[in-house]
């Protein structure tokens, strides 16, 4: 008996609280019908609705229903309102009233705002989709852009400025070599270290100092050959030794070690050159009281000294050496003068335009037929007029023309212009 009485304990305390949450529930559905009449605060509606409804299951009534509905639709929150718009008809029992009316035309309403909400979400998702694979289009893009523009790029460590002539030395992990200026390489950096410029003729060596390999290259008629090897010249020499500035006449001097005259190489007609009438010019030096004496030996005396005759650098100037290949001098026919290595000049390039290149100590200087210092010799090969510059990249350099890079006949805009491009299609 005791224990019936503890179950029906149990089932009124069940039942009671059961009430209790209707109640609560009916608080905040009351202070939701009354948010709407005083204030038409649909918001706070909205949140003392979903108050009551977490008190209670379900919508049990038409009442509830119709307020859900009506709140969902202002808050513009359509497909909850439509479901308790369809709750409110499945529970309403009289179908003849205003309410009834009513609420057919907010179930319409309902359903208009739906579908255009639906036909705005799909649209917006449809743009989603379209902008999502326009960025991975762009991505593409970009990415096949890098990839040109790697290809396009000079994996150099330096370029130096193009010459009159649209051409440019660059260097390499040591070597030095020849491009032009839409980035198309003329010489390969493999062989050569040093290279001796002027008048837009080069002279690559393949070691700085005491260089055994000479290239030439003439940047006016793209022209290039290797100098011929010293065994042609004297198979005494190792090295070509100081290499002066070729000038525009197409004279090369070199001083070679182990040798008694320089190596003079007229670089258009591809020979040597030497001095094949020297008893002549000793006469004529004897002469003109230039040299005191001459032999048959080859030999000179000035100033009490006698030297081994050097040759001709052109315009009267001459190279003496002393035994074992010491250049001593150089005798300057035109008045006699005698200018020494250790005091003067250490060595003389090729006479050409009045002018010849000396090197004084570290400091190369101009002189004229008579050794005499003269303003420098302007490099006729300056002056770049070309479109081209060079811009360093991560890694090298891009050859630009405007703000295209260029590679031969390939150009490639900007990575902007070239997205552009392909969307334009």
């Amino acid at each position: 008996m005791k224990k019936v009485f503890v179950l029906l304990g149990l089932l009124f305390s069940i039942a009671s609280y059961a009430q209790t949450n209707d109640e609560i529930a009916g608080v905040y559905l009351k202070r939701a019908r009354k948010v709407i009449e005083e204030s038409i605060d649909f918001k706070e509606a909205k949140v003392l609705y979903e108050k009551a409804m977490r008190y209670v299951d379900s919508v049990k009534t038409s009442d509830m229903a119709m307020l859900g509905a009506r709140i969902y639709f202002e808050m513009e929150e359509y497909k909850k309102a439509k479901k308790l718009s369809k709750k409110y008809f499945a529970l309403v029992k009289n179908r003849k009233s205003e309410e009834y009316e009513d609420q057919l035309e907010l179930a319409i309403l309902i359903t208009e705002e739906l579908e255009q909400q639906e036909e705005e979400q799909k649209r917006l998702e449809e743009a989603r989709i379209k902008k999502e694979k326009e960025i991975k289009f762009i991505d593409s893009l970009k990415i096949e852009w890098r990839a040109k523009a790697k290809l396009m790029a000079l994996p150099f460590d330096s370029i130096y400025a193009f010459n009159k002539n649209q051409v440019a030395i660059y260097s390499n992990k040591g070597k030095l070599g020849l491009l032009n200026d839409v980035a198309e390489v003329i010489i390969e950096a493999n062989d050569f270290e040093d290279v001796v410029s002027f008048d837009g003729i080069l002279i690559f060596k393949d070691k700085v100092n005491e260089p055994s390999k000479l290239y030439y290259y003439n940047t006016s008629t793209f022209e290039g050959f290797d100098i011929p090897a010293l065994s042609t010249y004297n198979t005494l020499s190792t090295h070509y030794g100081t290499i002066m500035l070729p000038r525009a006449n197409g004279q090369l001097v070199t001083y070679p070690n182990n040798s008694y005259e320089p190596f003079i190489f007229d670089l258009n007609s591809k020979s040597l050159v030497r001095l094949e009438n020297q008893k002549d010019v000793f006469k004529n030096l004897r002469k003109s009281d230039a040299i005191d004496k001459y032999n048959n030996d080859g030999e000179v005396k000035k100033d009490k000294n006698w030297y081994t005759f050097g040759g001709h650098l052109g315009g009267g100037v001459h190279p003496l050496y002393k035994e074992n290949y010491v250049l001593s001098g150089f005798l300057f026919s035109i008045d006699g003068t005698f200018m020494s290595t250790k005091t003067d000049y250490q060595y003389l390039g090729s006479f050409y335009n009045n002018t010849m290149q000396a090197i004084q100590g570290n400091e190369t200087i101009w002189v004229n037929q008579n050794g005499t210092k003269i303003s420098a010799v302007e490099d006729g090969s300056k002056g770049y007029s070309g479109e081209s510059r060079i811009v360093k990249t991560n890694g090298g350099f891009h050859i630009m023309q405007g703000d295209k890079i260029v590679s031969g006949e390939d150009r490639l805009e900007t990575i902007e212009d070239f997205v552009a491009r392909f969307f334009k299609k």
